[in-house]
């Protein structure tokens, strides 16, 4: 059994109405999986929210154990434990 960590960050947060949770997986899933696999806990379809047409969702930056998932595998990053954050498009004004 392994476990990762999410973190949400500003609008995601709110949304979620947490700050993180910990998914715990039989082994290594890929990130779409592990967005479907905890979009339970938080009410939330994570894997909609975040990805379209297979790719993360312009503005959002997912980091995997510290990396960003855009220049490792996209959606199909393989994630086998520690951290997931992510942060929804910036705004301002």
């Amino acid at each position: 059994m392994i476990k990762v960590k999410i973190k949400f960050f500003a609008g995601l947060k709110a949304l979620t109405k947490k700050s993180s949770i910990e998914v715990t997986l039989s082994g290594p899933v890929t990130l779409r999986e592990l967005l479907r696999e905890a979009s339970s806990q938080v009410n939330l379809d994570l894997e909609g929210k975040l990805i379209k047409d297979g790719k993360i969702k312009d503005g959002f930056m997912v980091l995997i154990n510290g990396r960003n998932a855009i220049y490792l595998n996209g959606a199909e990053t393989i994630v086998e434990s520690g951290e997931v954050a992510i942060f929804p498009p910036a705004g301002g004004g």
